[in-house]
């Protein structure tokens, strides 16, 4: 009998534990983006941390706002909110410096920001702060999609831990600075940020200082006189008031800035694939979005730049290929001595710039912007 009934007890009790783990199994249907998740459900929802560089959009018409609040918008609402990212704006989960690390390490999901925060650890995205190396949105994505640049980019993110989602064109970026830069010899003695060894090597070039500060503080940076110079798009002169702290900006752009919206590649792998799939697609959808609010803000930020006693710049056609030229004998040599990726992307760059801007295009492109 006493066998009998401790054979019972542990009967009940196997019973009793079965249940516990169905109810547990049973509500749990939402996940954070760091847990371990491989099943895919119907019933399950991931919530996804985005940390940003970069503060909150302020209107609907600027590039970053269809980057990071129209993105995150967009991936809840087509994945009947499946997914939900949350943004934390200004590096609130990690400093510009360490943010890549915390995000392959998984502290985080999603990082907004550029290849210029993460380039002594990933070299390859260097290429997007390269100066000079685009002159229009069209080269620009051009170069990105139709030849290996973006995919020998993407490798080296991946080895990294890191899915790159997609690149958003933040518009004509170029010199922002309290004092007229139009010449190579102008920019002797300014003290100008820089956030890359690539770009550092081109301004010592130039002769100039380097101080290297946070985006986040570019507008602090000026008014206390810390820099003389940063390059930045020109919209952020409305959109950061950096109108303000900004006497000068100067044209034609050294770029076309670009962002970079990466993931852990972990978190990534965890997402069922129609997530993905439809993750993917708000992507590319962004990308063409972010590329036609480029194509506004140029002359959307000159009107403001006119507007607000900032003088616009120009160079001429001689200058410019000056800081061409020797942006290319500088940083973008040095970019290509990392690796064989930085090689060949290098070689790519050099074609294909030189293809567009002695185009008939490029060179009607160019004309906008220079001093006639």
């Amino acid at each position: 009998m006493v066998s009998n009934f401790k054979n019972r007890k542990v009967y009940l009790f196997a019973i009793f534990m079965l249940i516990l783990i169905v109810i547990s199994a049973c509500g749990k249907n939402e996940t954070t983006a760091s847990g371990d998740t491989d099943t895919g459900s119907n019933d399950e929802t991931f919530t996804l941390q985005m940390n940003s560089a970069f503060t909150a959009s302020v209107t609907d018409w600027e590039p970053k706002y269809f980057a990071q609040e129209r993105f995150a918008e967009l991936v809840e609402e087509r994945t009947d909110g499946k997914v939900k990212i949350e943004i934390f704006y200004t590096n609130q989960l990690s400093g510009q410096e360490t943010a890549i690390d915390a995000l392959a390490k998984g502290t985080f999901d999603i990082q907004n920001g550029n290849a210029a925060m993460w380039g002594d650890k990933i070299p390859e995205g260097l290429f997007l702060s390269l100066p000079y190396w685009n002159i229009s949105e069209e080269q620009t994505f051009s170069t990105l999609y139709d030849t290996e640049v973006r995919e020998l980019y993407s490798q080296a993110l991946e080895e990294y831990n890191v899915k790159l989602l997609l690149n958003w064109t933040s518009g004509p970026s170029g010199f922002n600075s309290n004092k007229p830069l139009a010449s190579v010899k102008d920019f002797e003695g300014t003290l100008i940020n820089s956030v890359t060894n690539v770009s550092t090597s081109y301004f010592k070039h130039l002769g100039a200082g380097i101080a290297s500060v946070p985006y986040s503080e570019l507008y602090e940076a000026m008014s206390r006189g810390t820099i003389d110079a940063f390059t930045y798009p020109y919209s952020a002169l409305e959109t950061s008031n950096l109108h303000e702290v900004v006497d000068y900006v100067t044209i034609p752009p050294w770029q076309y800035g670009m962002g970079d919206i990466v993931m852990n590649l972990d978190t990534w792998n965890s997402l069922p694939k129609n997530l993905q799939d439809t993750i993917s697609d708000v992507a590319k959808e962004m990308e063409q979005e972010t590329r036609n609010a480029s194509m506004e803000t140029y002359k959307k930020a000159i009107d403001f730049a006119n507007e607000h006693d900032v003088e616009v710049v120009k160079m001429d056609l001689d200058e410019y290929k000056k800081m061409r030229e020797l942006a290319i004998e500088s940083s973008w040599k040095d970019y290509s001595k990392f690796n064989k990726r930085t090689k060949k992307i290098y070689d790519i760059l050099v074609e294909e710039g030189e293809n567009y801007l002695n185009s008939e295009e490029g060179q009607e492109y160019l004309k906008q912007y220079l001093n006639k």
